[in-house]
């Protein structure tokens, strides 16, 4: 992914949708869309948050994805297409199995942790680039996961 043109979030983002089939990718990028661009003007908005704290960004994503993902649109579109989520085989959903009574904020920062490095709780010891990064692996695997979970909402993000 060429970067640009592109927000950098936007470009960390790309790294974890590169490969993926087209209508999967559509669907996370469009929801990227969401936090970034008005959807009426398509002007650029919550850029701060990119460079913002960690929490504060998934604050944000937990304030649209609960409108997002809700959105009877959004619903009926990733009903009829499960199978790109359950299709992709590089995809370890056991990976992604979260243990009854877990908490999905804590559950996705400890993910992220294993599979990636990032520690949030490092997180002003971060280069700009990585807590970038971060966020964009955190909002990959919030996409992802919304498909499993049974509530968006991060009720315990501190």
């Amino acid at each position: 992914m060429k970067d640009e043109g592109y927000l950098p979030f936007q470009t960390a983002l790309g790294g974890y949708i590169g490969g993926l089939d087209n209508e999967l990718v559509d669907l996370i990028w469009n929801f990227q869309r969401v936090l970034f661009y008005d959807q009426t003007t398509l002007e650029k908005i919550n850029l701060e948050f990119q460079w913002g704290s960690t929490l504060d960004f998934i604050r944000l994503l937990n304030y649209f994805g609960e409108s997002y993902f809700s959105h009877e649109t959004i619903k009926a579109h990733i009903q009829k297409h499960l199978y790109l989520f359950e299709s992709q085989k590089d995809i370890d959903f056991d990976w992604y199995k979260i243990p009854d009574e877990t908490n999905l904020f804590q559950f996705l920062v400890e993910r992220i942790k294993d599979k990636d490095g990032y520690d949030l709780s490092t997180e002003e010891t971060l280069s700009e680039s990585n807590r970038i990064q971060f966020k964009a692996a955190f909002f990959f695997m919030f996409a992802k996961l919304h498909r499993y979970c049974s509530s968006v909402a991060f009720k315990n993000a501190h």
